[in-house]
């Protein structure tokens, strides 16, 4: 979404990635988390400040009320953003690899974490307690936490979609007509949308059936 009129011209130069709600945007930059209003002042100019300003974040996640935000030294913090700026509820790391990429589901109340070890590292959104690793067909390279406490992956080298229950057995899957680059659910839990280079597919969640490519 870079170049958005949602985005303050100042800040669409240097954004690596976004996440956020209605009422304010998150960049994530060399210096932290930048938190953007989405309110003008009276002046006519976006007001901003910083979250974790002077740490280095490579990741950031969110699902509209909370945020997943990985440093450069792959701590992993965890803050509700039911507030007017992110509050921090708990931080935790892998003990056994380096991250590599993070989602969250708040109805779903995990957070993801994929590591370098190719899997999917499940952790509690009450308290930030472990609870299980998720392994698929292969190195994971993209992932995705649905709102029904599912596990969307796809594997290195692989166009197949794979749906993993918590326990990590495999409910589905279904091959790609091209390499994705990024899964993502609807609000209504329904459906997956993968996005890549050649275009865009639209699932069932449920059947994983093709509504429309």
């Amino acid at each position: 979404q870079r170049g958005s009129l949602l985005i303050p011209a100042g800040l669409a130069s240097s954004t690596t990635i976004l996440a956020g709600n209605g009422d304010f945007l998150l960049s994530c930059a060399f210096g932290g988390v930048r938190v953007v209003s989405l309110q003008e002042d009276p002046a006519g100019e976006s007001a901003w400040e910083s979250w974790r300003g002077g740490e280095t974040v490579k990741k950031m996640a969110s699902d509209g009320s909370k945020l997943v935000a990985v440093s450069d030294e792959d701590d992993v913090w965890v803050a509700s953003l039911l507030t007017s700026r992110p509050q921090l509820e708990f931080e935790l790391r892998l003990k056994s690899a380096s991250v590599r990429d993070v989602a969250v589901s708040a109805r779903s109340m995990l957070v993801g974490v994929l590591g370098t070890d190719g899997g999917v590292h499940l952790f509690s959104l009450f308290d930030g307690s472990f609870l299980r690793t998720l392994h698929g067909k292969g190195v994971v390279r993209l992932f995705c936490v649905t709102h029904t406490s599912s596990v969307l992956m796809v594997s290195e080298g692989s166009r197949t979609l794979q749906h993993y229950d918590q326990l990590n057995g495999l409910i589905g899957e279904v091959s790609l007509s091209f390499d994705p680059d990024r899964i993502k659910t609807t609000e209504d839990a329904r459906l997956v949308i993968v996005e890549g280079e050649r275009g865009t597919e639209v699932r069932d969640l449920k059947d994983l059936k093709v509504f429309q490519g």
